[in-house]
């Protein structure tokens, strides 16, 4: 593959800080191309199902032959040729970006982007530890994936942190920074930005001017910036994981009219009322915990 048609530049998470967001942001700027598929996680050797659920009537094949380069969220590509497609229809863009968000946690990305393009540039976007614990956690309720209170999920997974057999994939683990973007940085140098979420939250076009700047690009021009993803709950939890399991409920997406989908979807689901709570002492233990592995000086 030659140097100019390789990914260049990488937004690798963390999960729930707006990567999908910045990626439409960046997707607006004329000298960024970004790859078809947000998150092809090429550079993941393995893709734990609790980040990635398979889906059974989806073809990667099929999406390469029919519908590519239709706008895609997430897939798992492995091969080579696959990888390289993705930005084959770059013409004179200077960054060729993907935004795959288990690169940050992921044990060995920093060196295979590295040893694929050792000039490539990175960008980190981090969110306050607990918040994004938070919003990870109702994603997965959300999406069926996950049944457990969170007092018993998280006390769990903090034992196992203590026990050192915490999995790189938890709730909890991958609200850590400190470790990952030194990691970044010491592969990648000056050619790693970090970001946080609450900044593009706050200060959206004073970030953007950092980015730029980091980039080397003209300033953006007009940019629309993409609403905010709110979490939903879930009603009828246990009919759902049923159409679910057997398959259905992918089939049911793709040939229901978008009208009737949309009905259904507010049905199904509603806005949480509050935020989980937590008890005094798992909360003051998280706290201790965060601050080691995520508000340390970097």
């Amino acid at each position: 593959m030659s140097d100019h048609k390789k990914a260049n530049l990488f937004v690798v998470g963390a999960m729930r800080a707006g990567t999908t967001s910045f990626m439409e942001i960046l997707s607006q700027h004329a000298e960024v191309y970004v790859s078809p598929i947000k998150e092809p996680h090429y550079f993941t050797d393995d893709l734990p199902e609790a980040l990635y659920e398979k889906r059974p009537l989806f073809s990667l094949e099929r999406y390469f032959k029919n519908e590519f380069p239709r706008p895609l969220h997430r897939a798992i590509i492995k091969k080579e040729a696959d990888y390289e497609r993705l930005f084959s229809l770059t013409k004179d863009e200077k960054f060729l970006a993907e935004g795959s968000v288990s690169y940050l946690h992921a044990p060995g990305t920093p060196k295979s982007i590295h040893a694929y393009n050792p000039n490539a540039k990175i960008i980190i976007i981090t969110r306050d530890p607990l918040e994004r614990l938070f919003s990870h956690y109702k994603m997965d309720v959300a999406l069926l994936r996950q049944h457990s209170q969170m007092e018993a999920l998280l006390s769990d997974q903090v034992k196992k942190y203590r026990e050192g057999e915490l999995e790189w994939d938890s709730h909890l683990a991958m609200s850590f920074y400190n470790e990952r973007i030194l990691e970044f940085k010491n592969y990648f140098k000056e050619n790693v930005l970090v970001l946080s979420f609450e900044s593009l939250v706050d200060s959206s076009p004073i970030v953007l001017e950092t980015v730029t700047d980091f980039l080397e690009i003209a300033p953006f021009s007009e940019v629309e910036f993409p609403k905010k993803n709110e979490t939903k709950k879930v009603r009828y939890r246990s009919s759902l994981s049923i159409l679910k399991k057997l398959g259905l409920w992918q089939l049911l997406a793709n040939i229901l009219p978008n009208s009737f989908k949309n009905r259904a979807k507010k049905k199904i689901y509603t806005t949480p009322s509050k935020e989980m709570g937590l008890s005094d002492e798992l909360y003051k233990e998280l706290m201790a915990i965060f601050h080691k592995e995520s508000f340390s000086p970097e």
